[in-house]
Parts: C-alpha cells; structure tokens; sequence
C-alpha cells in the first residue's frame, strides 16, 4: 500500500497558540559552494565615506573593504530594498535610516532579506527568507552572529547617528531615532563531522553527530485495532481524542461542517486537529507512544483506529546547550524537543507530517523536509540550528515532492545541530 504524508486528510495543529507565524517555502535552496576556510571576523577599523553617488557604498551598500556609514540622509536617492549578490569573499555593508535600511540577497533560491527596522522606536535587525523570520534589538555594545542557510551575517557594528543616544539599554533622539548597522556577509562552511554510530534508540540529545537511531528507522508493527463513536471522547496513550463535527468556514465559501479527530495534548504548543474524510486516506496524530491512524467510510460513522505502539516518547527535554549539541526528530521518534524550562521553552522543534517547525519568542522557521534540506541552517534567540541529515524511515523515499512508502505510514527524520550563539 501507498500512502502520501504529504496529501493526508487532515491538518495537525496543537494546544496552545504559537508564539509566531510560520511560513513555509515552496523551493529548496541549492548552496553556494563556499570557500575551503573559517569565517572571516572583520577589525572594527572603517575607511571613509565614498563622495561618489554611483558607488553603492554611498548609501552603504556592499563593498568589499568596509566604509564609513552614510553621513547625510539619502533615503530619496538610495535603493530600499537593494538587491544585490554575495560571494566566497567577504562583503561589508551599512544598514542606515541614513541610507539603505532593507537589503535582498539573490545568489540563490530562497534569496533572503535583512532590514533596519525603528517602526516601533527602538532599532531592530530583521533576518528572514521564505521560512524563516527573526527579529531582534540591537545596541553599540552587542556584537551578533547570524546564520541564513549557508551564510553567516555578522553585526560588526552599531553607531547612533545624528542627535541620537543610547543609555542604560534603551535608544532615545531629539526627533526621530537615526542608527547604522555595520554588517558583513560570508559564506559558512556546513557541518563535516563524520557520523558516530548512535547508542540508543531515540536520538537523544548528544556531543556529536550520530547515525540514524533504530528506534526511527524501523517501522511500528500496528496493534489491535480500535473504533470511537462520533461525539464520544477515549483515550489513546494516556491523551483524550474527541470526535466530533467542527465547522470550516472560508472566504467565499459557505461554512462547512466536518468530521474531526481532535487531540487534547495539553502539552504541544498547537492545537491537534484532523478532519476525517470517507475516502479511507484516514489522518494519523501522534499519541505519546503511539501513532493513531484514523479512517471513516460514511460521514459520522464510527472511526476506526489503528494503534502503532512507538519506543521513544513524542516529547524532549533539552537542557540550554552550552556547546554544539546533536539530536533526532523523526515520525516515529521524538517529534518535538523542548529546550530549556519545558513549561516556558526558549526554543521549541518539531517535525509534523513531514514538516519542521521552530519557533522562540522573536523568531520562527517553517519548511517541510526533504532531501535537499540539508544545510539549511537559521538564527533563533541565542542559538544556530541546522539541518544536518534528513533520512527516510526502512525503504521510504521521496518522490516528486512527497515521502512515499510501502506501509501505512511513511517516515521522516532529520538530525539538528543546536549551537549557542552570542
């Protein structure tokens, strides 16, 4: 049998709102080819400010030397956003209230974009590309590291400009606030560690990178089946799931009511809801320790559910990383790790239908995985997670856009590197 993860029946969502949008992209990035060496850390010393209005570093545009910020303001003649194309060298840039506050980078699909941001009066820097947005607070004292993909972007340097201060942590100006932000950009060399043979099942947290554990790649044998009654709630694993009809309602569209699987994880971070369709595709949502599939063939007719006992618990706890520290996500492993305080986690993964998500309190990323995610790599409150390994679960493989397998449910897993970052 066949089954598509990536046109199931319904739409997974958790118990409680997430702390940012996602967005998902449509088109994998294929990475520059960056150069043999470690990134470059720029010296603080600037030259001066080109006179000449065609050069792009008159409104603090790249450059390959780094240059004075933009002196006068040129908002009217400089380019917002302006696009241009890094390289294997170095490339310093200015972004000013002064000058060019938004710049889009298009050496390759996702092209990414970074933006001074003082809308709500105290300067923010704005990372983002189709999946991923962060946005953080900058000051004079604070150099940053970034990571979009297969770039680092470093913060070298923050400057208030004209009658514009900055004391005790907070921005103020007679006026408005004016600030250039000192950037450059560089390519980033990927992880290279060969993979250590794991030692357990799950893919626990780790010091370095491991192989796929057996946990996620082998295939639940399905236990006895089970069936809930429309309206009745039953628990599954320790978790509630309620059938019941909820109404869909878009625009243009007279509201809709559908048969509905819905998990009551107080645990996950969104709601967890699957619609039940009668063409036997089913839904499946994940129950702790197993996996549910859920099939109806008439319209309110008692579903039937097929029980998968898993090995690895749905849930991690992940101590802050102090060092660069290696974990597994899969279908049939952990899907979500928590790291820090699990009741107020600094930054939460998860991979659901073949998605992975990451949110903090300034920050999210969305994608779904494929083979080609690897090296995908983003900046998240303190932290650099990368996208290191993506592997099928036994003979799964993907297709045209879709992981595909031979049993009822197809599996997915991806190994990340969380790195703490300044």
């Amino acid at each position: 049998m066949v089954m598509r993860t990536g046109k199931l029946s319904g739409l997974l969502v958790l118990a409680s709102a997430c702390a940012g949008t996602a967005q998902t992209t449509a088109e994998a990035p294929q990475p520059p080819a960056p150069a043999a060496r470690e990134p470059h850390h720029a010296s603080p010393a600037v030259a001066s400010a080109p006179a000449d209005p065609s050069d792009p570093a008159f409104c603090g545009g790249p450059s390959p030397h780094r240059t004075a910020p933009p002196s006068a303001k040129r908002t009217n003649n400089c380019p917002h956003p302006l696009v241009f194309t890094a390289g294997q060298q170095p490339q310093h840039l200015w972004l000013s209230t002064e000058g060019t506050f938004k710049i889009e980078e298009r050496s390759y699909s996702p092209r990414f974009f970074v933006s001074l941001d003082i809308s709500k009066g105290q300067p923010t820097l704005v990372l983002e590309n189709a999946a991923y947005k962060y946005t953080t607070p900058i000051s004079p004292d604070r150099p940053r590291v970034f990571r979009i993909n297969n770039w680092q972007i470093s913060l070298d340097t923050v400057v208030p400009g004209p009658e514009t201060r900055h004391e005790a942590g907070t921005w103020s100006a007679n006026g408005q606030i004016r600030v250039h932000a000192g950037l450059h950009i560089e390519p980033a060399l990927p992880p290279s560690d060969a993979p250590q043979l794991a030692t357990g099942a799950c893919g626990d947290p780790s010091p370095a990178r491991t192989t796929l554990p057996p946990g996620l790649g082998n295939h639940p044998a399905p236990g006895e089946p089970d069936f809930i009654g429309f309206g009745q709630k039953k628990k599954f694993g320790g978790v509630e799931v309620e059938y019941v009809a909820r109404t869909r309602e878009q625009q243009g569209v007279p509201p809709e009511s559908r048969p509905t699987l819905a998990l009551r994880d107080q645990a996950a971070p969104y709601p967890n809801l699957v619609e039940l369709h009668t063409d036997n595709g089913g839904g499946f949502i994940r129950a702790d320790r197993e996996l549910l599939l859920a099939t109806v063939k008439t319209p309110k007719n008692p579903a039937k559910i097929r029980r998968f006992p898993l090995s690895c618990g749905s849930s991690l706890t992940v101590p802050p990383p102090t060092a660069p520290t290696w974990l597994w996500l899969g279908t049939f492993g952990h899907t979500r790790a928590l790291v820090g305080d699990p009741t107020s986690p600094a930054l939460t993964l998860e991979l659901k239908y073949g998605q992975l998500w990451a949110t903090t309190a300034n920050g999210s990323y969305s994608r779904f995985i494929s083979p080609d995610s690897e090296q995908n790599a983003f900046s998240l409150d303190g932290y650099i997670i990368e996208v290191v390994d993506v592997e099928p679960s036994g003979n799964d493989r993907y297709v045209d856009g879709h992981w595909l397998s031979d049993r009822m449910i197809s599996g997915v897993n991806v190994q990340l590197r969380i790195t703490p970052s300044a």
